[in-house]
């Protein structure tokens, strides 16, 4: 009896082993999925912001380009898309809508849109305010330097 009690002690003895050897490599199987997948978001979100300054930029080439259509051509309506540049104007819109107000001014909003790559990618937007002065207009006290024919009052990303 007391025989077949210490070969029971020693058959345990390499149990314990066998099981703590089985714990530790779940864990530390545990940690390394745990990084790899911390690597894989880091990346992830990496790409996105460059993704996104893209796309940011591209909607302020867009906004550029119609602030030069409205200084030339003060009744410019937007409504386009700039497939250089990957973005769209949206309509523009005035106040007063039918012309200059009685100080010779409007002001026009402007939406542009871009995003990047195309689908399912970062996606910016800008509006801006300006007020267009009408070239033909001289105020009463006419000043020493020639009026702007635009001149931005807010400019927003969303």
């Amino acid at each position: 009896m007391i025989m077949q009690n210490k070969d029971f002690r020693n058959s345990q003895k390499g149990y314990v082993a066998l099981i703590s050897a089985i714990i530790i490599s779940f864990v530390m199987s545990g940690l390394a999925v745990s990084a790899n997948l911390a690597a894989f978001w880091a990346r992830s979100n990496s790409l996105y912001r460059e993704y996104k300054m893209i796309s940011k930029n591209r909607a302020e080439a867009c906004a550029d380009s119609a602030l030069l259509s409205i200084a030339q051509d003060q009744d410019y309506r937007g409504d386009e898309s700039i497939t250089a540049s990957g973005c769209r104007i949206l309509p523009v819109i005035y106040d007063p809508a039918t012309g200059y107000g009685a100080d010779g001014k409007k002001t026009a909003q402007i939406i542009t849109q871009a995003n990047y790559p195309e689908q399912n990618g970062a996606f910016s937007r800008i509006e801006i305010k300006a007020e267009v002065n009408d070239p033909s207009y001289s105020p009463p006290s006419a000043p020493i330097h020639p009026q702007e024919t635009i001149a931005i009052l807010s400019r927003r990303e969303k």
